[in-house]
């Protein structure tokens, strides 16, 4: 099997669980909401779907211009391993009112924000 298949089907089943978790009570906290958004993001990124990932972000962090191939040419130089890598779950959450900050296994750190009932990445992932 080769490595592009196996980090799409291994993100394909970490946004799988994070959507099922969400409905099972997992994602009823902010933590677990902002959580649920940072693996789709990340998953996202990892497997090359930038419109997935265009729409978890929120306004102030959306490039401008064509917001996929923004993103697609932002994270060109970082391996979608590492990106899987980050989506695992695995993330520090710290949640403060209408704000939160998920520091990632790599050591990047993406900053949300609720914005309208929503957790949106407000934030740009530097890897």
């Amino acid at each position: 099997m080769s490595r592009h298949l196996r980090i799409w089907l291994a993100a394909a089943a970490a946004v799988t669980v994070a959507l099922l978790a969400g409905g099972c009570g997992v994602g009823s906290t902010d933590e677990g909401k902002v959580s649920e958004t940072v693996t789709v993001y990340l998953t996202a990124l990892a497997v090359g779907d930038y419109d997935v990932a265009c729409k978890q972000l929120a306004r102030v962090a959306k490039p401008e211009g064509a917001c996929a191939a923004e993103l697609e040419a932002s994270v060109a130089g970082i391996s979608p391993g590492e990106l899987s890598d980050d989506a695992d779950g695995k993330a520090r959450i710290e949640v403060d009112g209408d704000a939160a900050t998920a520091t990632l296994e790599s050591g990047t750190t993406l900053e949300l924000a609720l914005v309208r009932g929503a957790w949106l990445v407000s934030s740009n992932y530097a890897g």
